[in-house]
């Protein structure tokens, strides 16, 4: 990875290996304006070996935020996915992380996000994140409330809302948690 600055810009140009099977190349640029935020990164996988089921794939997203004077953040964010959702990949496990292939980020080929962040003290906060993802017509928002019991204590409440069309049936879950975060 090589990262170099010029004029207030951040560039960074990486390359490397995916698992033996894709040499991956990539970039990203951030540019701040005071509080307004301009970041964007894409990268391209080549498989090593071609095959009917390995091809090149095209990831990138880019996002704009802006700190207001309260701190309080907005944040607007779209990202494509040249790999469209693969039949061999349960909506689960790509909903908790479970495929761990950056190459299949999303179920959806585009995808739109909206992030709220508001500090309510500096012991505490509320976060709301909105993405739509356009090809399954689905969406997922997750809001959040974080506090600071005592230094080095937090407790985390987060909810997330799924509701996503898979192979023409609408799914929807709700999950919630409830994290104790300590720190040595």
């Amino acid at each position: 990875m090589g990262r170099f600055v010029n004029k207030h810009t951040e560039y960074q140009i990486q390359t490397g290996f995916f698992k033996q099977s894709d040499f991956v190349f990539g970039g990203g640029i951030t540019r701040n304006f005071n509080r307004l935020s301009l970041r964007a990164e894409g990268s391209y996988y080549i498989p090593i070996e071609r095959n009917r089921f390995n091809h090149a794939v095209f990831l990138a997203s880019a996002s704009l935020d802006y700190v207001f004077a309260n701190n309080m953040i907005i944040q607007g964010e779209v990202m494509y996915n040249q790999l469209i959702f693969p039949d061999r990949i349960d909506l689960p496990n790509l909903l908790f992380g479970v495929v761990d292939n950056p190459k299949i980020l999303s179920s959806s080929e585009w995808n739109f996000g909206l992030t709220y962040r508001y500090p309510i003290s500096n012991r505490s906060q509320i976060n709301l994140i909105f993405v739509y993802t356009k090809d399954n017509k689905g969406y997922i928002f997750i809001p959040s409330y974080q506090f600071q019991l005592v230094n080095n204590l937090h407790l985390d409440l987060h909810g997330q809302i799924f509701s996503i069309l898979h192979f023409g049936n609408r799914r929807k879950l709700f999950m919630s948690t409830l994290r104790i975060k300590y720190f040595f």
